[in-house]
């Protein structure tokens, strides 16, 4: 029958997530607050710290949709705090985006090692982190299974 492929009542799956949330992990406190306005004029949700353990523990009690680390943070090496991230079965789905202060190749390496989806050297331009971050949580979102 032709109305069983008109769409059933309920949300749209477009906007079933409204406002997507993002955990910012950066050593500076200024940095942060660039981001969170990049991110705040995007229509995304933002968590910020600067603190390696306080990220960890608001990853696993807030699950945001995607976490970006620096790669240095004040109490942690953020390579380490994004493989804890990957390892954790609480958090494990969550994208990981890490940020460095160069594009040393070694770098890259430990970080994608770590289970980093993408590495990005700073500075960042705005318009390609949201491209990444839009990305990372469309690709995780596709493996969720009704």
């Amino acid at each position: 029958m032709v109305f069983d492929l008109l769409p059933q009542e309920g949300p749209d799956p477009i906007h079933i997530f409204d406002q997507n949330c993002l955990l910012l992990l950066d050593e500076s406190r200024q940095y942060l607050e660039h981001l969170e306005k990049c991110f705040s004029q995007q229509n995304f949700k933002t968590i910020s710290h600067t603190c390696g353990r306080l990220g960890l523990r608001t990853a696993q009690e807030s699950l945001p949709d995607c976490i970006l680390i620096n790669s240095q943070l004040i109490d942690m090496d953020g390579i380490d705090l994004c493989r804890r991230i990957v390892d954790d079965s609480q958090t494990c789905g969550i994208p990981v985006i890490v940020m460095g202060k160069s594009a040393d190749d070694s770098l890259i390496q430990q970080a994608r090692a770590a289970g980093c989806q993408f590495y990005v050297a700073k500075p960042i331009d705005p318009k390609a982190i949201i491209f990444l971050v839009n990305e990372s949580i469309a690709d995780a979102r596709s493996w969720i299974c009704d």
